[in-house]
């Protein structure tokens, strides 16, 4: 089974949020979209999408205005490649509309143990139900400083009193420089969120058996 690089970027966000994963290429669609989740730092709570030149994949429900194929029915090799110029995208929590870049960077890569594991990124994802692009500028503004004197500013306001009094100190991700120091302690730590997530440590091992040096010879 060979295996597949994925490059993961949050769009509108500034800085990039970004990762780096290789994963099996015979997964399918729902286990890629729990990969992501994870590698990403999101708690996994609201519904999610996946395009790929004009065709959606994700959970159908008889709310869908549009044609919707099962996730868990659709391999992500051959979504892989479909994929005009080895990009697509995933679409997490129809509200806050958090759209993801998914580049294909490489497959048919030689099988790897441990599989799927992240390689490599940069920058916190935003909290989950934070109100979108505008309602994350408002958190890093506030969690910044920044005054808003304005009434005009009354929403951003009640976004920042509440916003937990460890993510206004300086040195909080929110306000730092995209360094990989702040992305291995702050964005791997498990519990981040409400909700206790596995670190990408666990499943890394848990996703592929090892073998032994011999079968793999």
């Amino acid at each position: 089974m060979s295996d597949i690089r994925l490059r993961i970027e949050l769009l509108d966000t500034d800085p990039l949020v970004w990762r780096r994963m290789v994963v099996p290429e015979q997964i399918n669609l729902h286990r890629l979209h729990e990969l992501i989740q994870d590698v990403m730092g999101w708690a996994d709570c609201h519904l999610y999408e996946f395009e790929c030149s004009g065709r959606y994949y994700g959970e159908p429900d008889e709310w869908s205005d549009r044609p919707i194929a099962l996730a868990r029915n659709a391999k992500l090799k051959s979504m892989a490649a479909r994929a005009k110029g080895g990009t697509f995208h995933y679409l997490y929590d129809f509200g806050d509309g958090w759209e993801h870049r998914i580049v294909v960077e490489a497959t048919g890569l030689e099988e790897t143990n441990p599989c799927p594991r992240l390689i490599d990124g940069a920058m916190a994802c935003p909290p989950e139900d934070v109100g979108g692009t505008g309602g994350y500028a408002a958190l890093k503004a506030a969690a910044a400083g920044e005054r808003m004197p304005s009434a005009r500013n009354s929403w951003r306001r009640s976004v920042a009193s509440s916003i937990p009094r460890r993510w206004t100190r300086r040195r909080s991700p929110l306000c730092s420089s995209p360094s990989r120091r702040a992305f291995d302690a702050w964005v791997t730590r498990p519990g981040r969120h409400a909700r206790s997530r596995r670190s990408p440590s666990t499943w890394k091992s848990r996703s592929r058996p090892r073998e032994s040096t011999a079968s793999r010879s």
